[in-house]
């Protein structure tokens, strides 16, 4: 077990009894890309299995850092410090690890997994190991339903709004994250354009966390009808 693993462990606790519910759907997406390697899925399963372990592994530095009191990246430590609250919905915890986890994390560990001039060719497992993300939230998302009756506003509100909540795309997340994946190889993983990247993923958190006075209020009513139970929210994502 390495050492992020170690301090996230340790830190479970903590972590199960918040409504970080992103971490169960972080869980998801880690296992369903393994059944995929072990399935057959991608056309270098030893390539994927240590993006797989990159890409695990960022998650776990950034608990451990916050966990510790060290620096954490800014995406990170806004979803981090949100799950110690009641207030956000569990879509936006959801949101939010998402956020950090796919426009911040996947990205760097694209460009970390392979030298830079072999990038171009992870590019289709990339894709599929995208598609294996987008069905487990997918799923997630219905999932929702159960504990969390009212989240259906949220689709009502969007005719009417261009809130980030309501326009976070899965697609152009990932989309975004191969082009980021690009620019840390060509920059050979220049720290101020992983600096700037998490800036600009934190800002998207932001939005997540406070959208506009129409989307708040459907969120504050989404809310009141949420099952507070944290067990209960991990046994419906489970």
């Amino acid at each position: 077990m390495s050492q992020q693993r170690r301090c996230a462990v340790k830190a479970g606790s903590k972590w199960l009894s918040s409504r970080f519910s992103a971490a169960r759907l972080y869980r998801r997406m880690t296992a369903a890309v393994r059944a995929g390697i072990r399935d057959g899925r991608f056309k270098d399963p030893e390539l994927m299995e240590r993006l797989d372990v990159i890409f695990a592994n960022r998650y776990f530095s950034a608990l451990c850092a916050h966990v510790s009191g060290e620096k954490t990246p800014r995406s990170w430590r806004l979803a981090f410090v949100a799950a110690s609250s009641s207030r956000p919905t569990i879509i936006q915890h959801l949101l939010l690890g998402v956020n950090a986890h796919i426009n911040y994390d996947l990205g760097l560990a694209a460009a970390a997994t392979v030298p830079p001039e072999r990038l171009l060719f992870l590019r289709p497992d990339f894709e599929e190991i995208n598609r294996v993300i987008a069905a487990i939230h997918h799923e997630v998302q219905r999932k929702i339903d159960a504990v969390s009756p009212f989240q259906r506003l949220i689709d009502l509100v969007g005719a009417r709004t261009e809130d980030e909540i309501i326009e976070f795309s899965m697609d152009e997340a990932r989309e975004a994250a191969w082009g980021a994946a690009c620019t840390a190889a060509l920059s050979h993983s220049d720290p101020r354009f992983t600096e700037e990247l998490d800036g600009r993923t934190a800002k998207l958190g932001q939005l997540i966390l406070s959208p506009g006075r129409v989307t708040s209020l459907a969120l504050c009513l989404i809310g009141l009808a949420e099952r507070k139970s944290v067990r209960a929210v991990i046994a419906a994502l489970s």
